[in-house]
């Protein structure tokens, strides 16, 4: 589901995607005929299935989509008659329950449908462009008609009696915006064939089921989300809902299931963006709708058995990798959960059945819209998606004020955005253009740090005196790949003196190109530095031989971490520098000490064992079959390099790499932690750095066994003696510290009594003492004034607690708060908040 060859695409939504290429002329299919069975992935955009998903008979998000292609191999003709001789001979339908749509003006098809297939003309359907003409979207490239084939049911069935079950994509044209609203139709060279048939809906007819959602392989899961609603209801959680409900959830939790499952299968991990917010989006709604029904706890682990029933012998790698997809499913669960818990009384306490606060809604002509301010809240403070929060307001017969969470959302990136490294990060828009000369300089770097080059183009920037060139031959490697780019420098000859400017960075400002960056203060030099000149580059030795310790070893952490953690480990990321790597992978749980020094260990191994480094140059597919590794999500071209540790790791990489592991000398991780959730980093060094890294943490141990007054063999035995010592004191001080607040008179100062906006509130200031001494007495003091709300200020620190019905703490201490330049709020029972520094107490009792 994940697209290999369409950065444009989240997912693989149609089975054209992998044959995109071909269909636009970009690429020569090798092939002239194709059929395939594909997994697509419909959540958003042109085809966002996920509203309706549950609630009506077909739509699903993850789905499989069957297809048959060509590329000038056959025609409109052909494509129609495999089509009726696949439904009505192959499945046997009986052609009396089959009608078809043809777009109004298409006789070819309309004559094929009739005098080949003997279809009555009342069962053909002539409909307008907007149903019946497909084009890729825009107002240029391939398009053309399209027929459908419907399945009669002879009755309505969930509002529609005709089923669409196949389409038909003639390709025999293309589109030009030749003027404003008139676009001109060109015949293409030879048609292309386009079709496509769902799996689950073709199924549904042939197994004789109403839906998508009764058929064989999605109704071992459905009875499992029914048989936990069942467990619900004996468990007294269950909240009474319709029959019609109950049939929504099972349908929504086990798409949902299918999808999320499948995904994580693909490498894709919870996240707060791309791919990841889609999978933690669908795995949150299916929790909530779950939760909706009375669930508590998880539920996608528990029905994942089913799942396998359905889609295991399809799709192996969900047996594969079982452990580690429930493993995601259930921490992503459990963090919505908690997370919705909180929001939901937070909700709950503004938007009742019968009840909106007024404080939190808009009234509009189409009813009441909560604010956007409510909704915000509910996001950033709470953590509840917007989308969940659009589902909890549409039962209770509310909207959401989208647009509104939508600019504070754009707001508060502005106001949260910090600036990171300089302007010229960034690619001045001149090298860009490059591109459309187009100047792709040749790399020479993986056999040559060495070259007398060319000069094809340079751009100055005098503001900041930067030099962009882009050279050939080029030895400098650019920043792709999570490789850093090289340093080095260039030279050159004013007269009989030879100049040497050190070169900064090394970037690829698009596809094949290549930019070297460097500072030139002194102007005079810039003629000798213009387009045909020639110069020496050099790349710095010492700099590139690093970079290369560096990236053979993540391809060694990468292959360490799938061998001691397991083959759900995938890369989501790296940066490889001198000396120094950072990699991200998914794994849900941290790594203890003992996996940090078994990874470490593995890959220590494989570097004393002088293996050597191997580098191919072979077709993808090649590749693929020969087991190298990959990232999804990355684009390739047709020819690759393969960098080869035998028997150890093997990965498509176009980087820089030593010759035999043992040039790495070691391998050190220096910390492990978490990016989000499900996805960890390593960060390690390696070579000359990790041996420095080493050297000071020994000296740094000895400064510490020294400052203990021990020596270093029993440092930790040490240390071990002082922290139990300072738990035995600390509990000691906390007896000592109740002691003293159970008997010692209370010190507290009524400052002020009265009523704010109709509630009884008694403000005491009290001397500084612990936090929790704190809470305690105003405990003890909220039992002496039962109707009131009860305040504490301790210096600028306020605390509070109300326990009277109708009596909103929080909101009281907000608004008390606020008058005094001031901040605070909280719950219905609790409260905190902040003073502003040297506020008289006078102004707070005249207040």
């Amino acid at each position: 589901m994940v697209p290999s060859n369409d950065p444009t695409l989240l997912f693989t939504n149609a089975g054209m995607v992998q044959f995109k290429d071909y269909f636009l002329g970009l690429a020569k299919p090798p092939f002239s005929k194709a059929v395939s069975s594909q997994k697509c992935l419909r959540v958003g955009g042109k085809h966002n299935d996920l509203d309706n998903v549950g609630h009506t008979a077909r739509h699903q998000t993850f789905f499989e989509m069957l297809g048959n292609f060509s590329f000038g191999g056959y025609g409109k003709r052909e494509a129609i008659q495999y089509a009726w001789n696949y439904l009505t001979k192959v499945i046997e339908l009986p052609e009396s329950r089959l009608a078809v749509s043809v777009l109004d003006g298409d006789e070819e098809a309309i004559d094929i449908w009739r005098k080949d297939i003997n279809i009555p003309s009342h069962k053909i359907f002539k409909k307008g462009q907007e149903d019946n003409f497909w084009s890729m979207g825009g107002n240029d490239g391939p398009c053309g008609p399209c027929t459908e084939i419907f399945w009669d049911h002879e009755k309505e069935v969930d509002g529609d009696r005709y089923l669409e079950i196949w389409n038909l994509v003639f390709m025999q044209y293309h589109q030009t915006l030749v003027s404003e609203g008139k676009i001109e139709l060109r015949p293409l060279p030879f048609i292309c064939i386009d079709t496509g048939m769902g799996l689950e809906r073709i199924a549904s007819v042939v197994q004789g089921q109403p839906t998508n959602f009764d058929i064989d392989s999605m109704m071992p899961l459905r009875n499992a989300v029914r048989a936990e609603i069942d467990r619900a209801r004996k468990n007294q959680l269950f909240v009474a809902k319709e029959a019609d409900w109950i049939e929504i959830v099972t349908r929504v939790v086990a798409d949902h299931a299918r999808a999320t499952a499948l995904l994580i299968s693909e490498g894709v991990m919870p996240d707060q963006t791309g791919r990841g917010y889609i999978l933690r989006k669908l795995v949150r709604r299916a929790a909530l709708y779950a939760y909706q029904a009375g669930i508590r706890g998880p539920i996608l682990e528990k029905i994942y058995p089913a799942l396998l029933v359905g889609l295991g012998a399809t799709y192996p790698e969900l047996i594969e990798r079982s452990s580690h997809i429930c493993s995601v499913l259930t921490l992503e669960e459990t963090s919505f959960l908690n997370v919705f818990d909180k929001a939901l009384k937070k909700f709950n306490e503004y938007v009742k059945l019968d009840y909106v606060s007024p404080e939190v809604f808009t009234e509009t002509p189409a009813g009441k819209m909560l604010n956007a301010s409510f909704v915000h809240t509910l996001y950033d403070t709470y953590g509840l998606p917007v989308d969940i929060t659009s589902t909890l307001a549409t039962e209770r017969g509310l909207s959401i004020d989208f647009d509104g969470f939508q600019n504070l959302r754009k707001q508060q990136k502005i106001n949260q955005k910090k600036w990171s490294g300089s302007g010229d990060s960034q690619i001045p828009p001149p090298i860009l253009q490059w591109q459309n000369d187009p100047l792709q300089p040749k790399f020479t770097g993986y056999s040559s740090l060495n070259e007398m080059s060319k000069i094809l183009k340079e751009h100055y920037d005098p503001k900041s005196s930067l030099l962009y060139l882009a050279v050939d031959p080029c030895p400098f490697y650019a920043e792709s790949g999570g490789q850093v780019g090289d340093k080095g420098s260039i030279s050159f000859k004013v007269g009989a003196q030879e100049i040497t400017l050190p070169v900064e960075d090394t970037f690829r400002p698009y596809p094949n190109g290549i930019a070297i960056k460097l500072t030139i203060d002194d102007p005079t030099l810039r003629p000798y530095l213009s387009e045909g000149a020639q110069i020496h580059c050099r790349v710095d030795p010492a700099f590139r031989e690093e970079v290369k310790q560096a990236h053979t070893a993540t391809h060694l952490l990468h292959s360490a971490l799938r061998e001691v953690l397991g083959s759900h480990v995938v890369q989501s990321g790296s940066k490889v520098l001198p000396g120094l790597l950072r990699f991200d992978f998914s794994h849900p749980t941290p790594l203890t000490d003992d996996l940090i020094q078994k990874v470490e260990d593995w890959v220590n191994n494989v570097i004393n064992n002088a293996q050597p480094v191997a580098v191919q140059e072979m077709s993808y597919q090649n590749a693929i079959t020969s087991k190298a590794m990959g990232l999804f999500s990355e684009r390739y071209p047709d020819e690759v390099r393969v960098v080869d540790v035998k028997d150890f790791s093997r990965e498509i990489c176009g980087g820089t790499h030593v010759q035999s592991t043992d040039s790495i000398i070691i391998f050190k991780i220096i910390s492990e932690s978490s990016v989000s959730l499900g996805k960890r980093r390593i960060e390690a060094v390696v070579g000359k750095r990790a041996l420095q890294y080493l050297l000071d943490s020994n000296r740094n141990l000895q400064k510490v066994a020294r400052k203990l007054n021990t020596n270093f063999d029993d440092l930790f035995s040490r240390l071990d003696y002082i922290l139990k010592d300072r738990v035995d004191l600390k509990t000691q001080v906390n007896a000592l510290r109740n002691q003293v607040t159970e008997t010692a008179p209370a010190s507290e100062k009524v400052l002020w009594s009265g009523q704010f906006e109709n509630v009884n509130v008694i403000i005491y200031q009290m001397e500084h003492q612990d936090k929790n001494l704190l809470r305690k007495q105003l405990n003890t003091l909220q039992q002496k004034c039962p109707e009131a709300v009860v305040v504490l200020i301790n210096k600028q620190e306020v605390l509070a607690i109300a326990k009277k019905d109708g009596i909103h703490c929080g909101r009281t201490i907000g608004a008390l708060l606020a008058k005094l330049g001031g901040k605070g709020g909280g719950s219905a029972t609790y409260a905190e908040g902040t003073l502003p520094k040297n506020t008289p107490w006078d102004l707070l009792t005249t207040q």
